[in-house]
């Protein structure tokens, strides 16, 4: 009799481990699910847009994402990605974060084009085309001058507390640089809420044919940003004959020997895929919460 009853508990737990162990493989993602619509800073031209992109995967898988373009290669436009970061954990899924940023783009844009997908390469050389709603880009127009772009970028040596502060004794500025323009120089202003700081500059100069990065260390430039802050970096080239927009969450302008400001919360202005969309997205392909 305790036999039997051993046999049966044995079969009974079996059952369930192999139910356990079939539900969990199926539960499985068997790709990475990238989100349909990502957040962006709208921008009447494209090369000033950051895109937020969101997508989750299996919680132990780490793909890595090797290169971002548009999903058709008339338009060659690729992507830099700025920032890459597991945003959180939920269940048996990791929700990953990528900021990216336009780097490259042909120039016969003049009335303009529709960019409504993007194609995402991984590591194992899988491809995926995702919609991202709606970017619509033309290019500038500049009476006389050539146009170099400048593509640019916030981190510094601590980052975000619990209380929403960033306390840096080191502002990086990073900014992609048109290559055939060999150094830059510049003269930088930092202001929180209209107040200017006292810093130190290191200026990095990289040649043409390095990485596209131009880092600027702005050092004992002590920051505390509460939430509705704001921080300007106000920048002045030195080469006066020449027309360079930034646009990056801290500051920008620069044109000849004028100086502009553009003020932006450096807080807000960064968003954040809410577990409830998970939840959602994961629901809309048919896969369990």
């Amino acid at each position: 009799m305790k036999l039997k009853t051993l046999l049966i508990m044995i079969a009974f737990y079996t059952i369930i481990v192999i139910s356990l162990t079939v539900y969990t493989e199926h539960s499985k993602l068997d790709q990475p699910l990238f989100a349909d619509h990502y957040i962006y800073r709208e921008e009447k031209d494209i090369r000033n847009a950051y895109i937020y992109l969101y997508y989750v995967t299996n919680l132990n898988d780490n793909p890595q994402i090797t290169s971002i373009s548009d999903s058709s290669t008339e338009k060659g436009i690729e992507f830099n990605i700025v920032s890459e970061q597991e945003l959180y954990n939920e269940g048996r899924y990791t929700v990953h974060e990528l900021l990216i940023t336009p780097h490259r783009y042909r120039k016969d844009f003049d009335n303009g084009i529709d960019l409504e997908e993007l194609q995402v390469t991984m590591s194992d050389g899988s491809r995926y085309v995702t919609k991202i709603g709606h970017i619509y880009m033309k290019e500038k127009q500049d009476e006389g001058n050539d146009l170099f772009h400048f593509v640019s970028t916030v981190s510094s040596n601590r980052g975000l507390t619990e209380s929403k502060q960033y306390a840096n004794k080191e502002l990086i500025v990073h900014h992609a640089y048109v290559p055939f323009l060999k150094q830059i120089q510049a003269n930088y202003d930092i202001k929180i809420n209209g107040d200017l700081l006292d810093y130190e500059i290191e200026d990095e100069q990289l040649e043409s044919g390095n990485a596209p990065f131009h880092p600027v260390s702005i050092k004992n430039a002590p920051l505390m940003l509460d939430e509705g802050d704001y921080l300007t970096v106000i920048a002045q080239l030195m080469e006066q004959d020449k027309f360079i927009a930034y646009d990056f969450p801290v500051s920008v302008l620069v044109e000849a020997d004028k100086k502009y400001i553009k003020e932006v919360n450096l807080i807000q202005d960064t968003p954040r895929f809410s577990k409830e969309s998970m939840q959602e997205l994961l629901k809309e392909r048919g896969e369990q919460p």
